[in-house]
């Protein structure tokens, strides 16, 4: 039930965001021509560039944010593996000096 209801509110943000994208950009449509490091960009709306701009810092920020997290999880994944390299050789340690 929730994850219906979850999935629903995803889809009417995601639908609101380009909703008003597109109000924005049709809005704001003075042509605009940019240079990037000497290349001369096509020429488009204002608002075009800026929503271009805000999806590329949006997707830029979201994938640095994971790069911690992934760091995270490799670290955590090593520690998990040399724990259980212990604790086999723990319990051998304990069988041997039960037999011996």
């Amino acid at each position: 039930m929730f994850k219906w209801i979850r999935l629903l509110l995803i889809l009417t943000v995601l639908f609101l965001s380009v909703l008003v994208g597109m109000v924005f950009t049709s809005q704001n449509s003075l042509p605009l021509g940019v240079t990037l490091l000497g290349y001369s960009l096509p020429v488009l709306s204002s608002g075009l560039w800026l929503t271009m701009a805000l999806l590329i810092g949006t997707l830029t920020g979201f994938i640095l944010s994971f790069l911690p997290l992934f760091i995270f999880n490799r670290s955590t994944e090593r520690k998990d593996r040399k724990i259980a390299r212990l604790e086999q050789e723990v319990a051998r340690l304990r069988l041997s000096a039960l037999k011996g």
